[in-house]
This record gives C-alpha cells, sequence and structure tokens, in this order.
C-alpha cells in the first residue's frame, strides 16, 4: 500500500516529462525567404519537419501568412519593407523569424552553426551538417589546383579579402586578383591576361547572350585562356557561396 501512491508519482512524472520531451521536437513548418535555403533546409531538420519553400510564396506578405508557418528563415539581403511586416506579423500569427547572416569568412559561417540550431530546435542536426561540410571541405581541397583565376560576367573579379578568397585558402589555394579589397570588383582586359595562372573559373556566365558576357568572347581572352585549364560554374551554384561552398569547389576539381 505503500508503494502504490510512489509509484503512481513516478508514472505521473515520467508521463509528463515525456509530454514535454515530445513538445520540444514536434514537427514544425520552415517557410524559406531564400532560394539558396530551399533545397537547404530540409538536411538540416527532421523527416517529418516541412519546409515550405519560395516558389510556393513568391514572398509575399499573404502568402507567407496563409502557409503558417512556425519559423521563417530569411538573411541580411531581405527587402526591409518585408522584414518590417514580418516584424509585425510574427507577433499576431505566432511564428519566430530566423537570420543566417551572409558570411565573409568560412569562420563567420562556421560560428552561425550554433544560433541556427538553436533558432530551430535541431540542435543535433544542423551541427551534424556543418560537420560533414567542413569534412567535405578538406576531401575537396586535395583534388584542386594551386592556383585559380576566377572571371566573371561585367569584368567582374573576387578580391583578395572575398569570401571566395578566403574558401580557397582552407584548403591550400591561392585565389590569383589584381583587386587587393572591397570582396568584389571591376578591371580591365589589360589587368587579367597579366595574371599567369595556368586554371581559369568562369563563373556565372550564362548560354544565353548579354552584353556583360561579351568579354568571354574578346579575342585578347580567348588567345590568353586558349592554353589553360578552364572550368565553368553556373549561377545558381556560385549565387549560394555558403550553402553550396562544396558544389563550388567541385566544380573547379581536377579530372
Amino acid at each position: 500500500m505503500i508503494q502504490s501512491p510512489i509509484r503512481r508519482l513516478i508514472a505521473v512524472l515520467i508521463l509528463c516529462w515525456s509530454s514535454n520531451s515530445w513538445s520540444m521536437v514536434d514537427p514544425i513548418r520552415v517557410l524559406s525567404l531564400n532560394s539558396c535555403y530551399d533545397p537547404w533546409l530540409p538536411t538540416l531538420l527532421r523527416p517529418d519537419d516541412t519546409v515550405i519553400p519560395t516558389t510556393v510564396h513568391g514572398n509575399r506578405l499573404e502568402s507567407i501568412i496563409r502557409a503558417q508557418p512556425d519559423v521563417v528563415v530569411h538573411n541580411n539581403f531581405i527587402s526591409s519593407v518585408l522584414l518590417r511586416a514580418l516584424r509585425r506579423a510574427a507577433t499576431d500569427y505566432n511564428f519566430r523569424l530566423v537570420a543566417i547572416q551572409h558570411p565573409q569568412t568560412w569562420l563567420e559561417w562556421q560560428a552561425q552553426r550554433q544560433p541556427i540550431g538553436l533558432a530551430l530546435q535541431r540542435e543535433a542536426s544542423v551541427n551534424r551538417w556543418f560537420l560533414t561540410q567542413q569534412e567535405q571541405l578538406v576531401e575537396s581541397g586535395k583534388k584542386l589546383p594551386p592556383t585559380l583565376i576566377i572571371l566573371m560576367p561585367n569584368y567582374f573579379m573576387w578580391a583578395a579579402d572575398s569570401w571566395t578568397a578566403d574558401l580557397l585558402a582552407q584548403v591550400g589555394v591561392e585565389l590569383q586578383t589584381p583587386i587587393q579589397a572591397g570582396q568584389l570588383g571591376q578591371v580591365g582586359l589589360a589587368e587579367v591576361i597579366r595574371l599567369r595562372g595556368e586554371h581559369i573559373v568562369f563563373e556565372g556566365f550564362s548560354t544565353h547572350y548579354s552584353r556583360g558576357q561579351d568579354w568571354l568572347h574578346h579575342r585578347a581572352l580567348v588567345d590568353w585562356s586558349a592554353d589553360k585549364t578552364v572550368y565553368k560554374i553556373k549561377g545558381e551554384v556560385a549565387g549560394c557561396p555558403a550553402t553550396q561552398a562544396i558544389q563550388y569547389l567541385e566544380a573547379m576539381q581536377s579530372e
């Protein structure tokens, strides 16, 4: 008789603990406000979670609210008008806003692992994804050439202080560029053909004609690149530099 109430108390405590634990890991609806996050968020979440991609709501406030998210994920390129509206709506419609900062260095990107995990309440799976990406980074670096020249439309090149330069430095690859600071800058054709690297990357060029791609077909550039190894990176990969960093490096791997 003495043990019966104690057993009942233990059973109630276990039930309460189980209920609270389950509520912490209930499936969540996560809405993406950036196309880079559409394929990435499912890799961070549980199979029973739901990701609402940009193609569903088109970053329109009414459609976002109608989707009934628990979490809305955006980066620092979000429209300030939309962000203010979402902050007002978050309280009324009971969802959380999660900001992911565009990193300037690999270390900054890695530092977001914990806050992203906490914000999504998926610390274990987020931590696992970041660790896997770090491991893949090391493996990718083994197949890259020692130096690279990266050219983009409209005469743009990455600077020595850019995210891309830092990403390549993580795997011991030197980015050859005449631009030393400012993340990104435009160059003249004469500056490019003075570079002596043997490996060139054409990043973000389209198969469709545009004036921004004219220099790709300039006689001087064609002659200069004729005896070099050329790699091509699609805009959809280059446009998601942090989440698709491994795919970015894999596009530049020697056969």
